[in-house]
């Protein structure tokens, strides 16, 4: 099966209140404790009307919004330049104009969500990582994040 195959049928999914689910190895976990490193990067599966992807991206908790790069929202089947939601955003970049997406899903370490806004911004070129995984995502959780233990639980 090739990475970008849909496999929308075959996922086990675990439904809970507040558009939350947890899937880790089949099993439904509340609360869900996870070590991490917060150096890494995480491998993220998002999901838009067409297609998945997953790309890499990194914990900021500093921000607003997901971000994913333009290519891939394309690719997930939005239609970005169309009069609609757009923001100016600040990043370390300067202030950019962004397209604003809703993803249907975007799932991170077996922990899901669904109707994430996300921000379309490509990353500089230096950057190893392809987008980030911000307050729009971990709001919708209880997270106690401990960065010295390096654990994070979603309650």
């Amino acid at each position: 099966m090739s990475p970008r195959t849909r496999t929308r049928n075959t996922i086990w999914r675990c439904y809970m209140p507040d558009r939350l689910f947890l899937r880790v190895w089949g099993h439904c976990y509340n609360p869900l404790t996870l070590r991490i490193d917060p150096s890494i990067h995480f491998q993220v599966r998002v999901e838009g009307p067409l297609d998945f992807a997953v790309i890499d991206m990194i914990l900021d908790t500093g921000a607003t919004l997901v971000t994913i790069p333009t290519s891939v929202a394309n690719d997930l089947g939005y239609s970005l330049y169309q009069p609609g939601d757009m923001q100016y955003l600040t990043t370390p970049s300067g202030i950019v104009h962004a397209p604003i997406i809703t993803l249907i899903s975007v799932e991170v370490l077996g922990v899901a969500a669904t109707g994430i806004r996300a921000a379309c911004i490509d990353m500089p070129g230096s950057m190893t990582f392809a987008g980030l995984l911000e307050l729009s995502f971990l709001r919708i959780f209880d997270v106690d994040l401990h960065f010295r233990s390096g654990v994070i639980r979603f309650n």
